[in-house]
């Protein structure tokens, strides 16, 4: 009896073998494609989540130096430095306080933003810090940064504001005019008994060998009025009815002595290296600014009673005291932020 191999069908068998194997490694493969596709977008969102964060906060910083470039202040004539910086620091933190949407792309889904996080704080140093936080969003992925921006406070130089001697061109006049449009410096001793002086500018009196420097004999009133600056080298001595109107800065580098109704009212500083002397409650000093006396020279609120007597009255040519030149101070940003990326 034959036995017979057949084989027919085999080849079919092993067809639909390596279809299924090749199918199984197919959508095996097809599942890893996709898998790594999507976490290749998953990363590829982060980071441009994290580029966008970066981008709010560089956005923000840019702000910043714009609000410092327009920001600067002056310290006022009854500040001391540390008031002056507390209320700068106040000012700016205000201005900073600030919510910025800053999208990078036309597309509603990529927004970047930077927001200031808790409120300004001073270290020992002086230097203010401001915590700002930056969050971009690309898709539904976030990616926050945190940060901190600090500023360096200006220098505020409080000898500043003591009374300097203007710096007149031209030389010293042998005599004490009546009028003036501009500055005068004049040598002394200067002795007057005239009625009315005035100077449009600031008025320089030297010291010379014979004192005093500036002396106003008595009579029926005398009326000095200096527009800016009056500085005197050395001693002052009025009788009795005098007004001298100082609209800027006062300097006495010697004795000061007020007679009688001597009413001397300044709108700027004033600095009397010797505590003036006044014959009796008559006498008067006003001072609208600071007053410094002594060497060194010491703060004092002392000449701050407004001036009732009628001989001492504004001139009618100017209705607002001179305002002398002030320091303008700005604050700095440094340019290290320092970001903490979450």
């Amino acid at each position: 009896m034959k036995v017979r191999n057949n084989e027919q069908g085999s080849t079919l068998l092993i067809v639909l073998m390596l279809i299924v194997v090749f199918s199984i490694l197919g959508v095996g493969l097809l599942s890893m494609n996709i898998s790594a596709s999507k976490q290749f977008n998953k990363k590829e969102e982060q980071v441009q989540a994290r580029h966008l964060a970066e981008m709010g906060l560089l956005h923000y910083k840019s702000e910043i130096k714009d609000q410092l470039t327009a920001y600067t202040f002056q310290k006022d004539d009854h500040e001391t430095t540390e008031d002056a910086l507390k209320r700068s620091q106040l000012e700016l933190c205000e201005m900073l306080d600030l919510e910025i949407e800053y999208p990078l792309h036309n597309s509603k889904e990529y927004i970047a933003q930077a927001i200031p996080d808790g409120n300004c704080e001073k270290n020992s140093e002086g230097k203010m810090k401001l915590k700002l936080s930056s969050q971009g969003k690309s898709n539904e992925t976030l990616k926050r940064i945190t940060a901190t921006a600090t500023f360096i406070p200006p220098t505020v130089i409080e000898i500043d504001d003591i009374p300097a001697k203007p710096n007149i061109p031209g030389e010293p006049l042998p005599d004490l005019p009546d009028y003036s449009e501009g500055d005068v410096e004049v040598t002394g001793p200067i002795f007057t008994k005239k009625e009315t002086q005035h100077f449009k500018g600031s008025l320089v009196i030297n010291h010379a060998a014979k004192d005093p420097t500036f002396r106003v004999d008595g009579g029926n009133g005398y009326n000095l009025t200096v527009d800016k600056d009056f500085y005197i080298g050395g001693d002052l001595d009025s009788q009795n009815h005098a007004c001298i109107l100082v609209r800027g800065n006062l300097t006495i580098q010697g004795e000061s002595y007020l007679g009688n109704k001597t009413v001397v009212i300044v709108y700027g500083n004033a600095y009397f290296k010797i505590k003036p002397e006044l014959q009796n409650e008559n006498a008067q000093i006003y001072v609208a600014g600071n007053t410094f006396l002594g060497s060194p020279a010491e703060k004092t609120t002392e000449y701050k009673s407004i001036p009732i007597f009628k001989e001492c009255k504004e001139p009618d040519d100017f209705k607002e005291p001179y305002e002398p030149e002030r320091a303008l101070y700005q604050w700095k940003l440094e340019d290290e932020l320092n970001p903490i990326y979450e």
